[in-house]
């Protein structure tokens, strides 16, 4: 792997000549959990990359369109990200066009009010999903008055309020910070040139907050929604950060408990005793104080059985757990974490991801031999852990 420096802004190149294609990913500290408003980081990078404002939408297509992708934007709450293939002997031009566009974004207010709808519409059509109702009623309560109790994508009130002047200045005064990160897959051409070129990207100051957010109590909350079909339940525990030692331990035990049809919630409750029509587990990676979740969801008259049964499993939960499971696990992780890994455009984004929260890129190739290095006895103190400890559950159902 290559490192090279444009400024503040580092350069990751893993070469990979068999096509004439490259990947890329630039990262940013500036996330969900920076932004004055739910949403508005987001909406002012959709916004500012649809074109260079010195260009009209056919005449950059036109340059765009043969030479690469559209740029295309992704926000979490510890980072953000911009994402673009390109055809390798376009290397050059192409990121002259993205330097371009970075130092003269579109906030024309046709162009933005657009954008803005569309945004409303994916968030509203959000609402119909039992999963992402439970999963943001839960990221509120378990974050509440913490920078993570709000969604990247923002809220219909919170996007509504932005306004096309207030995404400007908001892109100026945060983009592109310090520990930005430009990852790169495939075959590149004049990558020198390319770095001297990225030393024009605006800079700016951004402060990302790390921060502890204990479970000291259980809290249970229902959400009542016509015209639910199921129950559903989800739970969260407290879980690791990312640059913890338990990091790949909480991620193996996240597999084993509700990851893929041999996991302990498919097997257990759905299975043996044929309630759930869906489970699963999701431990996603954060800076600050993570969080393990649960979720299954059933028919209306089986929710008190289920909630009694999962509530058994919960607590012998380190019991469960054999070396079959432990060894289930690794070989599920450990091909579902290569086959992320085959395209250039997940390769890139890997290289961007570990680096931008502070592991590094090589992260990237230790990893998975940390996760498998896992004994049964870590995944069991892990278990003891969540078995014995509160947890917030949101539970959506019929009103």
């Amino acid at each position: 792997m290559e490192l090279l420096q444009a400024g503040r802004l580092k350069l990751l190149f893993h070469e990979d000549p068999t096509v004439e294609l490259l990947a890329a990913a630039l990262f940013t500290p500036a996330g969900a959990s920076v932004e004055p408003v739910e949403g508005i980081t987001l909406l002012a990078l959709r916004s500012a990359f649809k074109r260079s404002s010195k260009r009209s939408l056919v005449e950059f297509a036109t340059l765009q369109d043969p030479m690469g992708s559209a740029f295309v934007p992704e926000v979490s709450l510890d980072y953000s990200a911009l994402r673009f293939q390109l055809v390798s002997e376009y290397t050059l031009p192409y990121f002259e066009l993205f330097v371009e566009t970075a130092l003269n974004p579109c906030f024309e207010q046709e162009s933005f009010a657009v954008e803005k709808e569309a945004l409303i519409a994916s968030i509203r059509s959000k609402s119909e999903s039992s999963f992402t109702l439970a999963y943001e009623e839960l990221m509120r309560l378990t974050y509440r008055e913490t920078p993570y109790g709000r969604m990247p994508y923002g809220t219909v009130e919170s996007v509504s309020s932005v306004t096309a002047d207030g995404a400007r200045d908001y892109y100026f005064s945060t983009f592109f910070p310090e520990g930005s990160v430009l990852a790169l897959s495939g075959k590149a051409k004049e990558l020198d040139r390319v770095a001297a070129l990225l030393e024009q990207l605006p800079s700016a100051s951004v402060s990302r907050p790390v921060f502890e957010a204990p479970i000291k109590e259980p809290v249970v909350e229902v959400v009542n929604r016509a015209g639910s079909a199921q129950t559903f339940v989800m739970i969260a525990f407290e879980a690791p950060p990312v640059n913890h030692p338990l990091y790949p331990v909480y991620k193996l035990l996240n597999t084993v408990i509700g990851e893929g049809i041999g996991s302990l919630l498919f097997q257990e409750l759905r299975e043996k005793r044929g309630y759930a029509y869906s489970t699963g587990s999701l431990y996603p990676s954060r800076l600050s104080t993570a969080r393990l979740l649960l979720y299954v969801g059933t028919s209306p008259e089986k929710e008190g059985k289920l909630e009694r049964d999962l509530g058994n499993l919960l607590r012998s939960l380190p019991d469960l757990i054999t070396e079959e499971h432990l060894e289930r696990a690794v070989r599920y992780f450990e091909g579902t974490y290569l086959l992320d890994h085959e395209s250039r455009s997940r390769r890139a984004w890997y290289l961007g991801f570990w680096e931008a929260l502070g592991l590094g890129a090589d992260y990237d190739e230790k990893f998975l031999d940390l996760v498998k290095s896992v004994t049964l006895q870590q995944l069991r103190e892990a278990a003891y852990t969540l078995s014995t400890s509160p947890y917030h559950q949101v539970t959506v159902r019929e009103r």
